[in-house]
């Protein structure tokens, strides 16, 4: 369960990142705030959480919005997608989970850390290319952490500052090593160095994904918000 501190830092990095006024119930749809710190010049955002939903757009597509959501009975995640049917597509191919810790519990893990420039990491990378792409290691990513076993890299995972207070955390696991917790091991290790670095762990990932969402739960993140994101213009 977050701390009051916890959830109200993350509530201050979306209402920042979004360039939202507020999140203050209901559905509240509003055209992009130039103060965002999302580019959002090509997308369409979708953020739902406790105190209701958020949604920012480019401003020729509000009013096709507004009447979807005064007209639709379904749920309003499933609403913005349908609504933006037509105007690009679901980034990742659906819904997104969100969720963040502030303490762990269990024992502490050793796992490895390694150079992004390893040549176990680049080998990591060339053999599994779509999945490199959505783990998202930078430069600026701390890390990673891996589980080595017979020569190769069965698990990774690393995490980027963002905001200067969330610990956004990424992982990979070769398919081969899936279901073993290779995966739970490397995620709580990146959790615990952004934790004694004072940063608010983020997880994130699809819901439809159900095993990565079975990582996020065994450590203890704690489901904070939904959401989607489409790329205008792509179909």
């Amino acid at each position: 369960m977050l701390s009051d501190k916890s959830r109200l830092t993350a509530e201050n990095f979306w209402l920042a990142d979004l360039g939202a006024g507020g999140f203050c119930g209901g559905i509240h749809i509003q055209a992009h705030d130039p103060c965002a710190l999302w580019d959002l010049a090509d997308r369409a955002v979708f953020f739902e959480h406790a105190a209701g939903s958020f949604i920012t757009a480019q401003q020729e597509v509000l009013p096709e919005l507004r009447r979807a959501f005064r007209s639709s009975s379904k749920n309003p995640c499933d609403t913005f997608i349908e609504a933006m049917a037509t105007r690009g597509t679901v980034v990742g191919n659906g819904p997104a989970y969100v969720g963040y810790l502030d303490s762990l519990k269990g024992a502490e893990t050793l796992i490895r850390r390694v150079d992004r420039a390893d040549l176990l990491v680049q080998t990591l990378a060339q053999q599994h290319p779509e999945d490199w792409d959505v783990f998202g290691l930078t430069e600026q990513s701390v890390g990673p952490f891996a589980v080595v076993d017979g020569g190769r890299i069965l698990g990774l995972s690393h995490y980027e500052v963002w905001g200067g207070v969330i610990a956004h955390i990424g992982v990979i696991t070769i398919p081969s090593a899936r279901g073993r917790g290779i995966g739970e091991l490397t995620v709580r290790q990146a959790t615990q160095e952004a934790l004694r670095s004072g940063l608010l762990p983020q997880y994130r990932t699809l819901w439809a994904n159900k095993s990565s969402i079975r990582i996020a739960e065994k450590i203890g993140f704690s489901h904070f918000a939904t959401t989607v994101v489409v790329r205008c213009g792509e179909r």
